[in-house]
């Protein structure tokens, strides 16, 4: 008897309803985080980009919960978690497909920390006491060269809250980014109006003229 009372005792314990069956899975509230900087434009990383988040968001459950946020020099919301949680789980996937599908690269560059900064404030509001969930962030990038951090440091991170990197490679390597210099109209010698810019190529392109 002892033997069996063991047994029944180190047995994992699930809190049951009324009806005798196991609570629901946690949910997972996920701001999924995609990089539309200039960068992704090169070769199929967009197309990359689309796969993946489409693969998380089909291996996710029905009580997930997604947010969908685009970024370059800027942070914009695709979708917010009060607009896909009036959503069914179906409809609410097809609606993430549909935005990435109206989505392109612009020609902006990558500030990840604004992004991830709006993402964690997202996430902060959705705490509920009464119903535990895991808070994640999903950052897809190509991690280029230049990507600012800067504001990050500052910043106090909620806890809780996770960061999953998902970095997409280019088949080819090489990368050009330009930078503004100084404007010809500040500098005062006369000269006609222009800019100035100054071009950093990555340590794997293969073209160093320009």
């Amino acid at each position: 008897v002892l033997g069996l009372l063991a047994m029944a005792f180190a047995r994992p314990f699930w809190k049951a309803d009324a009806a005798g069956s196991p609570p629901p899975a946690p949910a997972t509230y996920t701001v999924l985080l995609v990089d539309t900087s200039a960068s992704m434009q090169r070769e199929d990383l967009w197309g990359q980009l689309r796969q993946r988040v489409e693969s998380l968001v089909d291996g996710s459950g029905p009580q997930d919960r997604f947010a969908l946020i685009g970024f370059d020099v800027r942070p914009r919301a695709l979708l917010r978690f009060d607009e896909g949680a009036a959503m069914t789980p179906d409809v609410r996937k097809a609606t993430i497909r549909e935005r990435l599908a109206s989505t392109e690269p612009g020609w902006g560059g990558s500030r990840i920390d604004q992004a991830l900064i709006l993402a964690a404030e997202w996430l902060s509001g959705e705490v509920d006491s009464e119903a535990p969930a895991t808070r994640r962030i999903v950052v897809c990038t190509d991690l280029q060269r230049g990507s600012e951090l800067a504001a990050l440091p500052a910043f106090g991170w909620p806890v809780g809250i996770t960061t999953q990197l998902e970095v997409l490679e280019p088949r080819r390597g090489g990368n050009a980014g330009l930078q503004l210099v100084a404007d010809r109209r500040t500098l005062g010698d006369g000269r006609a109006p222009g800019v100035r810019i100054r071009v950093s190529n990555s340590p794997d392109a293969s073209v160093e003229q320009f």
